[in-house]
């Protein structure tokens, strides 16, 4: 239950593998998951029920106060972005050369 109530970096599918491996009985994986998946859920839930408002206000707040550096950090990504996908556009267009075979000479 405890693998299945961590956030998703947690490795949830090896505990599930270990589960069948040890032939647990099906019930009691089914219970305990989502026992855990619930409370994760029930969780967040609340927090973003409290919370989320006064997030919302922080975080637009914050982007306000930091225009400058916000749009500066997505003018460098988007300027990656593109060049990343022209690329990956000239990647394809690039001609493939045959290969040259050596002559043998007998």
């Amino acid at each position: 239950m405890v693998p299945a109530m961590m956030p998703p970096p947690m490795p949830v599918k090896l505990f599930e593998f270990a589960a069948g491996v040890f032939e647990m009985k099906p019930a009691w994986f089914f219970t305990a998951i989502f026992t855990g998946k619930f409370l994760r859920f029930i969780l967040w839930a609340a927090i973003t029920v409290f919370y989320g408002p006064a997030i919302v206000h922080t975080v637009v707040h914050t982007f306000h106060r930091h225009l400058g550096i916000v749009l500066s950090v997505l003018g460098v990504l988007a300027f990656f972005l593109a060049i990343y996908i022209v690329r990956k556009i000239f990647a394809r267009r690039s001609p493939q050369l045959p290969i040259e075979e050596e002559d043998t000479v007998e």
